[in-house]
């Protein structure tokens, strides 16, 4: 898990040299490279992990961090970098369009209680959000936000980060054959929370699945009990059966989730909508739905599917 591995980083190099320097993108504007979100830290040897969008930005304040830290300077800065303009004093030196702001600060031995929560709350999955503020981090436990990151800026001595920590993207495939171990195995590679549900026992794919987090065998009756709402959740279809997709997709129709994609031909996939307009869903609701799953790309191997899907989905998550 990446943030697990971000602060896990930031415990141990504090306790082995004082001092680590974190840097936070807490708003990004048009095509920046760097995501609100996005993490990166920096050990005095230069040590790293997460990035902050890369490119000459990033090896510049990486480098100012290091000194800094070389230096014992202490900072907790808010810079707005723009992407367009090296005449600029706020110049980021990088040529795509748009802008970043992010929070720069010095973490030491006074902050480990508060690190160690963190780490303890991602390892457990509990309900928890991170604030950083001009007075620096903190962490706050059963008080998560509406949307998973949240900024709020009035000026310099006025503004606020939060971020949902546990509230991890996650996808839930329904269907555990081939599609679904491929899409596990794309989807782990950026970092999502994968959760794998099918109605067959022993199935082979399933047990070969190494890259899914939670496995599950399941009654589709019962789906709901294990599909969690939010701006977080994306819902990829890709069962074995025409009759399992359109049940499974009516029992998701009414609920809120970032993304709910379901594979088939365009002829299976206009029956389904067909079918499923006679049952009284409205043509708006049927509009959400990502159908045939993925970005056309003509892909026909589960592993190009995948990869489709995967796209679509980074699409939706980036609008």
């Amino acid at each position: 898990m990446k943030e697990k591995n971000l602060w896990a980083f930031i415990k141990n190099h504090i306790e082995k040299d004082g001092t680590v320097i974190l840097m936070v993108v807490v708003d990004s504007e048009y095509s920046s490279p760097g995501r609100a979100g996005f993490k990166m830290a920096v050990s005095k040897n230069k040590d790293m992990v997460g990035s902050i969008g890369g490119g000459k930005m990033e090896h510049n304040l990486v480098d100012e961090a290091v000194e800094n830290l070389k230096n014992g300077k202490k900072v907790s800065s808010l810079k707005k970098l723009y992407h367009q303009d090296d005449s600029r004093e706020d110049s980021s030196g990088m040529i795509c369009s748009g802008a970043q702001t992010i929070f720069t600060i010095t973490l030491g031995n006074e902050n480990l209680p508060t690190i160690e929560k963190v780490i303890q709350s991602v390892e457990s999955n509990k309900k928890s959000t991170i604030r950083f503020d001009p007075s620096g981090l903190s962490y706050h436990e059963n008080d998560l936000i509406q949307k998973r990151i949240a900024f709020e800026f009035a000026d310099e001595q006025n503004w606020k980060y939060q971020e949902n920590i546990t509230q991890q993207d996650t996808i839930y495939i329904i269907g555990g054959g081939h599609v679904g171990l491929a899409l596990s195995k794309v989807m782990s590679l950026l970092g999502f929370y994968i959760v794998l549900l099918d109605n067959r026992p022993s199935l082979q794919t399933m047990e070969l699945n190494q890259f899914a987090d939670e496995k599950k065998v399941i009654n589709y009756d019962d789906i709901e009990k294990y599909l969690e709402e939010g701006d977080h959740s994306h819902i990829a279809i890709v069962s074995h059966t025409h009759e399992t997709d359109k049940f499974t997709l009516q029992k998701v129709m009414n609920k809120n989730f970032k993304y709910v994609g379901m594979m088939g031909s365009k002829s299976k996939v206009k029956n389904v909508m067909n079918e499923l307009k006679q049952l009284g869903f409205s043509e708006e609701k049927l509009k959400r739905i990502h159908s045939p799953i993925g970005i056309e790309i003509k892909s026909e191997t589960p592993e190009e599917i995948a990869i489709s899907i995967a796209a679509e989905i980074i699409k939706i998550r980036n609008s």
